[in-house]
This record gives structure tokens, C-alpha cells and sequence, in this order.
């Protein structure tokens, strides 16, 4: 299968690299407790109508969780409902996104 042919394909970019290629507004800032925490970001999410930062996105695990419309996954996960595509086919997406140079691990 494709999506498991190359390192690429198993070690997949930053979902906040993903994320800001898609024009997503960051904020280091949690907007409910005031905290920050190096590890964690938050942004807006882009599969629902949610306005501020709904989205919490920690960096060390590559994964975000919308507060307001519980989307939340990786990566592929990410590709996969931006795009409306199968798990597989977001694979390879970012695979050749990486590949090509067009985004950084």
C-alpha cells in the first residue's frame, strides 16, 4: 500500500504547520483560563461556526480537539475532513506534501 511505502508516510508533518498553510489563527493564550503553556496552542476551528479560539492543539502529541464541536484528531485526521477523502488518500496527501518539500515534519 502507498501510504506505508516511505518514513514520510509514518512520520507526518505538524498539525500546526498543516494548520497555518490553511490560513488558521493562532493564540498561545487559552481564552477561558488565561493560562499558556509552551506545549499547547489554541485557534479557530475550521469546521464549525465556534467564533475565538475553540481549538486546543497540543504540539507534542500532533493532535487538536475542537471545545465547541468535538472535531478533533491528527494530521491525517485533519487532511482527511478538510477534504472530505478517506483516510488513505489523506495519507498520501501528506506523504507527497513532504516529499516534495511543500511542507516541513
Amino acid at each position: 500500500m502507498r501510504y506505508l511505502r516511505s518514513q514520510a508516510a509514518r512520520e507526518f508533518p505538524s498539525i500546526v504547520k498543516i494548520m497555518e498553510g490553511d490560513g488558521v489563527v493562532f493564540s498561545d493564550v487559552d481564552e477561558v483560563s488565561g493560562h499558556r503553556n509552551d506545549n499547547i496552542v489554541y485557534a479557530t476551528c475550521q469546521f464549525c461556526p465556534a467564533e475565538g479560539f475553540s481549538v486546543k492543539i497540543n504540539k507534542s502529541r500532533n493532535v487538536f480537539r475542537c471545545r465547541a464541536c468535538g472535531s478533533s484528531g491528527g494530521p491525517v485526521q485533519y487532511i482527511k475532513m478538510m477534504q472530505v477523502v478517506e483516510w488513505r488518500e489523506a495519507a498520501d496527501y501528506l506523504a507527497d506534501m513532504v516529499e516534495k518539500g511543500e511542507i516541513e515534519k
